[in-house]
C-alpha cells in the first residue's frame, strides 16, 4: 500500500518591494500615490494643489527709431526727424530730396551758350574735357539743344600744317565725348583751325596755353524747358 501526504510550513517570510518615495510594501499596490508635480515658466515647481506659479512678466517690446535707435517701448521717445522746406513748401528729411525748381525760360531762350576746353602744351586730350561736357548735359537736361558747334585751336608753335591736325584731333576728341555721353551725333558739328584763330594774338612759334583750346558752341532752344 502506497501513502501519500502534505507537508505545511508556516511563518515564513513575504518579499517586500520599494516604493517611489523609498518606503518598503508587500505590494506595488500597497505604495503612496505618486504626487503630479507642476513645473513654471521660472523653473521653479510644486506639488499640485500645493501652490501657483509666480506671474509671467510681459514681454518686452522695442521701438526703432529713423535714426536706427532704439529703446523699450515706453522708456523713451525718438529723437526729431530732421524736416527741410523746399522751394516749393514741400517737407522732406533733406536738401538734396527737394525736387528741382522751375528753369527760367530766358535761359533757354540765349542764341546760344559757350563752354572752353583747355590742353596741355601739344595735347590732344585734355583733363577738363569731361567736367566740360557735365555741364552742357546739364543745360540740355532742361533745354532743348538745337546744335553744337566744336571748334578745335591751337597755339603758333610748330607747323600749320601740325598744328591744323592737331586742333582736328581736339575737336574730334570733345566731340567723342559729348555723343558718348548720349548728346545726339546728328547735331553736332567739329572742325580745327590750326593756328588761325588765336585768342591771344602772338608772332610765330609762341607758345600760348590760352590759344591751346577748343570751343563748344550750343544752340538752345524754348521748346526743351521743364517746368514742374
Amino acid at each position: 500500500m502506497l501513502l501519500t501526504g502534505l507537508r505545511y510550513k508556516f511563518g515564513g517570510s513575504t518579499p517586500m518591494i520599494t516604493c517611489w518615495d523609498g518606503s518598503d510594501a508587500k505590494r506595488i499596490g500597497n505604495c503612496p500615490v505618486r504626487p503630479v508635480v507642476v513645473t513654471c515658466w521660472d523653473g521653479s515647481s510644486f506639488e499640485e494643489g500645493a501652490g501657483t506659479c509666480p506671474d509671467q512678466p510681459p514681454a518686452i517690446r522695442y521701438v526703432t527709431c529713423w535714426d536706427g535707435s532704439s529703446f523699450e517701448e515706453g522708456t523713451g521717445t525718438c529723437p526729431a526727424e530732421p524736416r527741410y522746406t523746399c522751394w516749393d513748401n514741400s517737407i522732406v528729411s533733406d536738401a538734396a530730396f527737394c525736387p528741382a525748381p522751375p528753369i527760367d525760360p530766358a535761359l533757354c531762350a540765349n542764341t546760344y551758350r559757350q563752354e572752353i576746353i583747355y590742353y596741355e602744351f601739344d595735347k590732344g586730350q585734355s583733363a577738363e574735357t569731361r567736367n566740360t561736357i557735365d555741364r552742357i548735359l546739364d543745360i540740355g537736361e532742361y533745354c532743348a539743344v538745337d546744335n553744337i558747334r566744336v571748334i578745335g585751336h591751337t597755339d603758333t608753335s610748330g607747323s600749320a600744317a601740325y598744328n591744323l591736325n592737331l586742333s582736328q584731333r581736339r575737336a574730334k576728341d570733345a566731340r567723342d565725348e559729348l555723343v558718348r555721353q548720349g548728346i545726339n551725333s546728328a547735331v553736332i558739328s567739329s572742325e580745327g583751325m590750326g593756328e588761325t584763330a588765336p585768342f591771344v594774338p602772338t608772332g610765330d612759334g609762341v607758345k600760348e596755353q590760352l590759344n591751346r583750346r577748343t570751343e563748344v558752341l550750343i544752340t538752345l532752344s524754348e521748346a526743351g524747358i521743364v517746368v514742374n
